[in-house]
């Protein structure tokens, strides 16, 4: 699934300055919906509750922080194997990008 579909509530601060706790159930579910598409253009988004969703024994996931474009792409072809195609490598490999430097 795709990360809003984790997504409890979002905390946004609009161009008024007014700072809002939205949610799906709340006087703003519309902008809740909305601002997984919006790339920025509704309000500033600034925090997020997430549901937490407990993983099976066989499935592991690893936080790897990771600075500067070159050192992301580095560290995704090494983790899903294109760097060594005799590497033991996972099923699955996942990244997430807080920022085009920032991973």
């Amino acid at each position: 699934g795709l990360y809003q579909e984790t997504v409890v509530a979002y905390e946004v601060v609009l161009a008024t300055g007014e700072v809002l706790r939205v949610t799906q159930d709340g006087p703003h579910a519309d902008l809740f919906r909305a601002l997984p598409w919006s790339h920025g253009t509704l309000c500033m988004l600034t925090a997020l509750e997430l549901k937490v969703i407990p993983t099976k024994r066989y499935i592991r996931l690893k936080y790897i922080p990771v600075q500067g474009q070159e050192n992301i792409m580095r560290e995704i072809r090494e983790r899903c194997g294109a760097l060594d195609p005799q590497a033991k490598v996972p099923t699955f490999c996942e990244a997430t990008l807080f920022s085009k430097d920032r991973a």
